[in-house]
């Protein structure tokens, strides 16, 4: 669940220096209680299992920001501002009514940034600037340099490339767990167990104007990053089961991709097709032998097709979205083992990491907004169509043991279960400006 509220106060000063200030509040909400249906297939029998383990993860974020605009020539713009960022999280894990991690933390960030625009002669824009600022949770100061350019190599031909650095203290955490339905949560970094998330980004690319109507638009990039974080249960898919066990994992990664957008416009009519070729690796030195492997988020490719129709108050749209399938942790089967003191365990035996492919995934949205004013307010009203044609799309594969039965001779297995996406879903919207 995620709600949200933001306002923004524009204000024009002269006709070189304007002003925007914005205050924004958002709650991220997720919970999930996870039971297992137990069957055999000798008797088929089926047996309903209390529920073991449940997890609630609450995101609580305010921001401020005043941000500026100051024309210092033709050729040279400069902006700067303020922003402050407070965080509060809660995490909270249960498994057979023992709380396993139980997380409170608040954190401040107070940042200030400046960049400098400025055009070389008509043909070179340059962008550069830094953002600094202050972590609470760790005492941290963080400096980010970036800078850009646009070089014009004709009319119709523009080359650009930029490099940046960017820190995040808030995590998405992967939960390494076959049979749990929510695999991730959100959590903030604390200088030990959860690092800042770094990133270096390089882009290069190209624009090409083919005529007044019709554009194609090329991206390379690589981000290398570190401080990814990966949890992994003390009794889950690895059977990991060892006192003074730190279920947090810690690793770096890349990703590779081209982004190309080729689009179409006239009078009231936009239309264009983005596709995204990509790869998106990851490593941790105690997982996997220290190899790479493929990221939840991996997607060798992802192709949309759109279609924008504005004529008076009126905007129709439709956008058609297909991607390959994301990678998944499968088990494959038990093996018995015996514990340093002597007792029996089972343990289970799994895929590589992410080595298992979802099916390809479609749906088609669909939209109209109509607009019209009120005095000196503006209003927006909306109707959408989420996945159109109803397509059952898969967000992931949960596994259910199938135990042994009594008379049973065969050994237990684990039965894949697909986690449906949502279906055909209509929506509203309504947007007041003023």
């Amino acid at each position: 669940l995620v709600t949200g509220l933001g306002l923004s106060w524009v204000r024009n000063w002269n006709k070189a220096w304007y002003t925007t200030t914005k205050v924004g509040f958002s709650n991220y909400f997720s919970g999930v209680d996870y039971g297992a249906l137990l069957s055999s297939t000798a008797t088929n029998q089926e047996f309903e299992e209390t529920i073991f383990y449940s997890q609630t993860n609450d995101v609580v974020d305010i921001n401020f920001s005043w941000e500026n605009e100051l024309a210092l020539s033709p050729r040279n713009t400069l902006r700067f501002g303020v922003q402050y960022q407070y965080d509060f999280l809660g995490f909270e894990v249960t498994q057979d009514s023992i709380i396993t991690e139980d997380l409170s933390e608040e954190a401040h960030q107070p940042t200030i940034y400046v960049e400098d625009v400025y055009r070389v002669f008509q043909r070179m824009l340059i962008k550069a600037g830094v953002r600094a600022f202050h972590y609470s949770l760790t005492n941290q100061f963080f400096v980010e340099p970036r800078v850009s350019l646009n070089y014009k190599l004709s009319p119709k031909v523009t080359l650009k490339g930029s490099f940046g650095i960017f820190n995040q203290n808030i995590s998405r955490v992967i939960r390494r767990d076959v049979f749990a339905s929510n695999p991730e949560f959100w959590v903030l970094s604390d200088g030990t167990n959860i690092p800042t998330l770094r990133s270096f980004h390089y882009i290069l690319g190209s624009t090409f104007l083919i005529n007044n109507h019709f554009k194609l638009d090329m991206e390379a990039y690589y981000k290398d990053n570190t401080g990814l974080v990966e949890f992994f249960p003390a009794e889950g898919i690895f059977a990991i089961n060892q006192s003074n066990f730190d279920p947090y994992f810690t690793g770096e990664g890349f990703v590779l991709g081209l982004d190309i957008l080729f689009q179409a416009q006239a009078k009231y009519h936009t239309a264009w097709t983005s596709l995204t070729i990509a790869a998106q690796q990851e490593k941790f030195e105690d997982l996997n032998d220290g190899d790479y492997f493929p990221s939840e988020n991996d997607q060798a490719m992802e192709l949309k097709v759109g279609y924008l129709f504005q004529w008076k108050n009126w905007e129709f749209s439709a956008v058609w979205i297909y991607g390959s399938g994301k990678p998944y942790t499968a088990p494959l089967g038990t093996i018995d083992g015996t514990t340093p003191s002597g007792d029996s365990i089972e343990i289970l035996v799994v895929s590589g990491i992410n080595s298992e492919r979802l099916p390809a995934y479609h749906r088609l949205d669909l939209g109209a907004k109509y607009s019209f004013n009120l005095g000196t307010t503006k209003l927006q009203l909306g109707i959408s169509l989420f996945n159109a044609y109803n397509r059952t799309n898969v967000k992931g594969i949960r596994f259910y043991k199938v135990p042994q039965a009594a008379d049973d001779s065969n050994i237990g297995g684990y039965q894949p279960v697909e986690v449906k996406q949502l279906g055909i879903l209509p929506g509203i919207s309504a947007k007041l400006e003023f």
